[in-house]
């Protein structure tokens, strides 16, 4: 352990050869192990990144981003990014809080968003922006054999958006107040987040808090997240159907 320490290995691992790194995570619940290979490159102003993913239930996810994230000496910084999704067995037990274990049924759902961001650093801490974007979606039938697909059991009434392939623009707003001391790892300060959407068909409010509380000469950490998030009521039940991934 001790060899594996001072190698930093897991590091090595992590920073990957030529810009090529592996990239591990889970892709959605029940997707099961996820991995496939990132690329990262830094030039100038510029960062490009983009990875593939692929689980072992065959859930996949590509992303493709081009940031320049210090614009102007750091006051500026603007964003490009595309993301597709192709989850083929999502779990819907049903609409609603009643909804029970027993109404488990499984749907297909592939997306793809794309989306550019520009903002502003006024003071320091404090970001300020604007986006603008795109999401086109594919909903169909499942394909895990366990459970029947949710349009065999579930009507339109129950399973809103399920017979219609809905896509949407959107824009919105965002506001950032970062005074965390290592975003990568942090052991104290905070992190204070809000975004405001508008799909056009209805809109969406996110928030979210983290506090990083240091104990014992910092040596321990306590972290406290909110992360409430707010639909409009004329159609929240539709875009949790159909954009449940976002």
């Amino acid at each position: 352990m001790l060899w594996f320490r001072e190698s930093a290995v897991l590091e090595r691992f992590r920073s990957g050869v030529g810009g090529f790194r592996p990239k591990i995570s889970g892709l959605a619940a029940g997707s099961g192990f996820g991995i496939g290979p990132e690329y990262y490159k830094s030039v100038g102003a510029l960062t490009l990144r983009t990875s593939a993913q692929s689980s072992l239930r065959g859930y996949r996810r590509f992303d493709f981003e081009l940031a320049a994230p210090r614009l102007s000496g750091g006051k500026f910084f603007a964003e490009f990014y595309g993301v597709h999704h192709n989850y083929p067995s999502l779990s819907y037990y049903g609409p609603g809080p009643d909804s029970e274990k027993g109404g488990r049924t499984d749907f297909r759902l592939e997306d793809t968003a794309i989306d550019a961001t520009f903002g502003v650093r006024p003071v320091k801490h404090l970001s300020i922006g604007a986006s603008g974007g795109y999401l086109l979606n594919n909903v169909g039938p499942g394909t895990d054999s366990r459970y029947a697909s949710s349009e065999r059991v579930y009507t339109p009434a129950q399973a809103p958006g399920i017979d219609v392939q809905s896509n949407f623009s959107r824009i919105g707003t965002f506001a950032q107040y970062d005074w965390r001391d290592n975003p990568g790892g942090a052991r104290r300060g905070g992190n204070y987040f809000a975004q405001f959407s508008d799909y056009r068909k209805f809109r969406r409010l996110n928030m979210e808090a983290q506090q990083f509380i240091p104990v014992l000469n910092q040596r321990r950490v306590f972290a406290l997240r909110a992360n409430p998030r707010l639909l409009s009521a004329t159609a929240a039940s539709r875009f949790r159907s159909t954009c449940n991934q976002h």
